[in-house]
């Protein structure tokens, strides 16, 4: 499903971090959806990027502010194609804790 142009300028102001988020809280914990590729012609690159991309879209329809302890794994499974070749597919998944902003009058729970 296309994503809006409102929606990618929302989700890019999403904070993604590997540690904690100062100035904001806890809520939940947020998970991509698997992403797909072929070693042979897909960039494991260009996979970890559409996972951040839908970590931050995925904290932006949870309300959150910010991803925090995000965590990216990817597996390479080897598949034959046929007799003659073989390929690897591989797969990238990203996970965290969904932050919220600290409110201005103390923590809002």
């Amino acid at each position: 499903m296309p994503i809006s142009p409102d929606t990618l300028a929302a989700a890019s102001r999403i904070v993604l971090s590997t540690g904690d988020v100062p100035d904001m809280y806890p809520v939940d914990i947020v998970f991509t959806s698997t992403i797909v590729g072929k070693l042979e012609s897909d960039s494991l690159q260009d996979a970890f990027s559409r996972a951040r991309q839908e970590l931050r879209i995925a904290a932006l329809a949870a309300g959150g502010h910010g991803v925090a302890n995000c965590r990216f794994e990817h597996t390479i499974h080897a598949q034959s194609s046929s007799q003659s070749t073989q390929s690897s597919v591989f797969t990238v998944v990203g996970y965290g804790t969904l932050v919220k902003k600290r409110e201005a009058h103390g923590d809002r729970f």
